[in-house]
């Protein structure tokens, strides 16, 4: 959404009252000053090793992309081959970079980083029958059910949530008439 200079102008306006409204109830000289002193002797401590049985983590640098056909992934948390588990996994497609229809045997969300998304239902791949879902979008995966998407010009970043088990498995929905691909997107 962009912002016409009448609704800048009224934003600089709001904030201006604000400021004047807050003015009075600012801190004496000096005070800002003796609190950042009680916080700069911690800050200035040396660091903390934490017990990472307690709150593991990965810095950038130790998390490998694993590129395959020019599609590039990676495992936060987790194994989404292994049952009953929870995974985290970034996945990176470039420009027409299309999946066949597939299910997956368990729920899954998928988060749009960056780029556009295009999503599709039902057991056949039509190009023209999806939704181009922008960064933001947060999408959810019903079990056992048929999909596929592809990737618009701008690439994209996808973020996964699942619950590990069984792989992608292919097409084996019958075909649905039109009308009931249009009525599933209608409902949507």
């Amino acid at each position: 959404m962009t912002t016409s200079k009448p609704q800048k102008l009224l934003l600089r306006l709001i904030v201006l009252f604000a400021i004047c409204a807050l003015w009075p109830a600012t801190p004496k000289q000096g005070v800002i000053s003796g609190q950042l002193g009680l916080i700069v002797p911690v800050a200035a401590q040396a660091p903390v090793t934490l017990d990472r049985s307690i709150r593991d983590y990965k810095l950038p640098s130790e998390i490998p992309w694993v590129e395959r056909n020019g599609t590039g992934s990676l495992t936060l948390y987790g194994d989404a081959s292994k049952p009953g588990g929870i995974y985290v996994s970034l996945l990176r497609r470039p420009f027409d970079n299309w999946s066949a229809p597939h299910t997956h045997p368990t729920e899954r969300y998928v988060t749009v980083l960056e780029g556009t998304f295009l999503a599709g239902t039902g057991p056949v791949q039509d190009r023209n029958r999806v939704d181009a879902l922008k960064a933001g979008t947060v999408v959810s995966e019903v079990p056992g059910r048929m999909h596929y998407d592809g990737v618009g010009q701008d690439g994209v970043t996808l973020f996964f949530i699942g619950m590990g088990g069984a792989n992608s498995g292919p097409a084996n929905e019958a075909p649905r008439a039109l009308a009931d691909q249009m009525s599933t997107r209608l409902r949507m």
